[in-house]
Order: C-alpha cells, then sequence, then structure tokens
C-alpha cells in the first residue's frame, strides 16, 4: 500500500515519509536504501555534498532491474554553493543524474541561498582560512534551475535553508514556483510561521532533523547549536566567564579567548577553544540515543526525552521519534530522518497507524524554543543570513559582526580532526 503523500503545486505527489542519507558514505548508504526499499520507502533525500549518490544510484538500478517502476519512486537532490554560478548549475544537476543513474529527478533543491567561489573545492577558502563566497544573488542561480525543468532534467526545483523575506524574492520574481522549502525542524524549532506562509503559498515544507539527531554525539565545523544570535553572543560571554573563573581558582593567571562564531565550543577532543575540526562520530548502540554535551546544554539533545513526548508515545504504544515525526507528518511536512540501521529505519515508517490528537498536537506545538541544530556562520555572515528566529529577516552582516564581537581566531585544532558535510 502506498504511503500518504501531498500535491506539490507541479501536480506530482511527494511522499510525506523519505530516507535522509546527509552523512551515510558508501557501503552504509547503499545497504540503507536497499533496506528501505524493502520496507517500503520510495521517497530518497540526497546532494551532491553528501557524496553518496552513486550509492543511491547503484540500490535504485538493482531495483528498477527486478521491476521497480522509476515513476513510483521520488529522488530529490540539491545544488551545492559552488555551483550557483548560472554556467555551472544544468553541468552539477547532469552530474548528479549521472551518478544516480537516472534520466531526471524529481526535485531538484537550491541548497542554500548563498554562492561560494566556483569550483571542485566544496569549501574553498583564503588564505586567512575563511570561506570565499561569490557576490551573486540567488535570482540569478534560480533562473538557470528553471531551465532544468525546461529541459526535463527535473520535474520540479525548489529551495532549502531559505527564510520568508527570500522565498518571497523567488515567489514574485521568478517565472517558476518554488514546490519545496526544506529547512531543519522539530518539536523544539517548530518553524510555525514559516510553515503557515509555505502553505497560504502553496509550497510544501520539508523537515530535516525532524528528531534533532538524536544519534549526534559531536559537533561539525562552522555548524553550532543557537537559538538566536542575540542568546548565541550572550552564551559566548557566559562561556568566557565560566573559563576565566575557573582557572583563576585553581590559581593560574591567564587569558581566556572567548568562543567565537567560528568556534563556539572547546573542541572534544584537543579540549582547546580553537576552530574545531570535529566530525560525527559513528553511530550509537541500537537502542542508545546519544547527544553532544552541547545538544543537552541548549536543551536540545532532550528532545526524545521531553516528558510531553513521551506521555504521548506511551499513549499510543509509539516511541518518542515516532511521535516527533507523525506531529510533522500531521501538519503535512514531509519528513526525511536519517538513519542506517535497519531496526530505525522500519521503526522511523511505522508512522501510519495512529492519529494524534487536537490535544497532542497542540502540546507538541508549545515545546517550540527556537531551538536549532544548524546554524551555518560561514552563511550567518553572508549577505543574505537564512535564519534568524521564527520569523527570520535578513541582518546587516556588520551588526552581526560588532554583536559577537570577537574575530576570528587563525589556529587551526591541533586534533587533526576532520570535517563532515552539513545538511
Amino acid at each position: 500500500m502506498a504511503w500518504p503523500a501531498v500535491r506539490l503545486c507541479t501536480g506530482a505527489s511527494m511522499p510525506l515519509l523519505g530516507l535522509g542519507t546527509s552523512r551515510a558514505r558508501q557501503n552504509d548508504c547503499y545497504q540503507a536504501v536497499k533496506t528501505a526499499l524493502d520496507i517500503g520507502y520510495r521517497h530518497f533525500d540526497t546532494a551532491e555534498i553528501y557524496q553518496n549518490e552513486k550509492d543511491i544510484g547503484r540500490a535504485l538500478q538493482e531495483n528498477f532491474a527486478v521491476g521497480l517502476k522509476r515513476e513510483t519512486v521520488f529522488v530529490t537532490s540539491k545544488l551545492w554553493m559552488t555551483r550557483h554560478h548560472p554556467d555551472d548549475v544544468l553541468p552539477a544537476c547532469q552530474s548528479s543524474l549521472t551518478d544516480l543513474g537516472l534520466d531526471y529527478l524529481d526535485l531538484y533543491l537550491m541548497h542554500f541561498p548563498v554562492a561560494y567561489a566556483r569550483g571542485d573545492n566544496f569549501l574553498p577558502c583564503d588564505d586567512k582560512g575563511q570561506r570565499v563566497t561569490l557576490d551573486l544573488h540567488f535570482m540569478e542561480t534560480w533562473q538557470a534551475m528553471e531551465n532544468l525543468v525546461d529541459a526535463g532534467l527535473a520535474k520540479a526545483i525548489g529551495v532549502s535553508n531559505f527564510n520568508i523575506s527570500q522565498m518571497e524574492e523567488v515567489l514574485t520574481n521568478g517565472r517558476l514556483k518554488p514546490a519545496v522549502n526544506q529547512v531543519e525542524s522539530h518539536p523544539y524549532l517548530g518553524c510555525h510561521r514559516l510553515l503557515e506562509y509555505c502553505t497560504a503559498k502553496g509550497v510544501v515544507m520539508t523537515a530535516f532533523c525532524p528528531i534533532a539527531r538524536p544519534g549526534t554525539t559531536g559537533v561539525m565545523v562552522r555548524v553550532r547549536i543557537r537559538f538566536t544570535v542575540h542568546q548565541a553572543v550572550s552564551s559566548f560571554e557566559k562561556n568566557r566567564r565560566a573559563a576565566l573563573e575557573e582557572k583563576r581558582s585553581r590559581g593560574k593567571n591567564c587569558t581566556v579567548t572567548a568562543p567565537t562564531p567560528e568556534s563556539s565550543f572547546p573542541c572534544s577532543r584537543c579540549g582547546r577553544v580553537c576552530r574545531s575540526r570535529v566530525g560525527w562520530s559513528n553511530p550509537p548502540p541500537e537502542g542508545v540515543h546519544q547527544t553532544s554535551e552541547e545538544a543537552e546544554q541548549y536543551g536540545v539533545g532532550s528532545l526524545l526525552s521531553d516528558p510531553v513526548i513521551t506521555e504521548i508515545s506511551k499513549t499510543h504504544g509509539k516511541t518518542p521519534a515516532q511521535v516527533c515525526l507523525k506531529w510533522q507528518v500531521q501538519r503535512n511536512v514531509v519528513v526525511i530522518p536519517k538513519s542506517v540501521t535497519p531496526a530505525r529505519i522500519k521503526e522511523n515508517s511505522q508512522l501510519f497507524d495512529f492519529e494524534l490528537s487536537e490535544d497532542e498536537m497542540s502540546a507538541v506545538n508549545k515545546l517550540d524554543k527556537n531551538g536549532r541544530l544548524m546554524w551555518v556562520w560561514a552563511v550567518l555572515f553572508s549577505k543574505r543570513l537564512p535564519w534568524v528566529r521564527d520569523y527570520p529577516e535578513t541582518l546587516d552582516p556588520d551588526r552581526t559582526r560588532k554583536l559577537v564581537k570577537v574575530r576570528l581566531p587563525k589556529k587551526i585544532c591541533s586534533a587533526g580532526n576532520r570535517w563532515s558535510p552539513p545538511k
């Protein structure tokens, strides 16, 4: 039996549940897609930056060879920030199609509203270690993406990590309407106003991190847990003072460097406040939901043990993760939880045999604390800041730098940790 779907502005159907593949690599990704197909998943979300399109394509082709129809599968990929130049959009899409072994994408998203310098280096840096951006408005990129639909390479196009004002620009100036806006959303980050706006404009909202990444045991470079810019600034100062007091209590005269937007927390391996290159560790053992200390500190990591969520899960005989996913589905929000564990992939699919009551939906809605997990500082300091609270309006980058009142450190973490690509 087909799972429930939403109707896109193009008339196509998009399954409400899909498999996210961020950070899933090689054989793990291949096996996860095979498992998901066997369970009944027909929606798969990937991106060039995930570097797993070939593995997904291999799994899909094997299933196509034994009878799976291409038209029953919905595949989403994304245009990375180094491909925003209009001349790079078509080759980037064709490259993704080649890796996936497909003739067309069901949905192609602009991953971020910010352009990086052109080239094959996904994260271009200058000699000071700062990201090199391209002075290119996202509407120029959008116009090139519209040509992909005309050419039949993408059935629909959309955006990702766009705020309301940026979406308004696309809706006002674009020839084609964005079918989807994919953003971070979970009970601690409800995105209620953004969802209301999308619904009014006929744009479907997709939620990544729908259960707040319970398997996370580390933090990503340039990605930090923060609620608002102002709260981030106050937390920098709080951390600095706490570290200074601790060292003073030990009788040491020292100077403590304040955490910066580039490195808001001490490196989990070397312990220093520096430009951390901490990556994500391996998934936790089955049945164990691990969270980072940073997530616990800001109250996001406790989502699956939140009393409201756990009480609802007990009422329905479901897991907290299933309650979080069901809450989104009942809001007509598409969810793409990521997992490479067969048991969790199956658990995440068991959403359509129960319903949350109006009181339960309201109780989960009230959990919203604007608890954002994905805070990409390279984008924050760009001219097109995507996120500020639930109704995000673009901040002046110079004003933002003054608010933070720190300069980015030159020192690189000596622990030699490898960076993992963001969502």
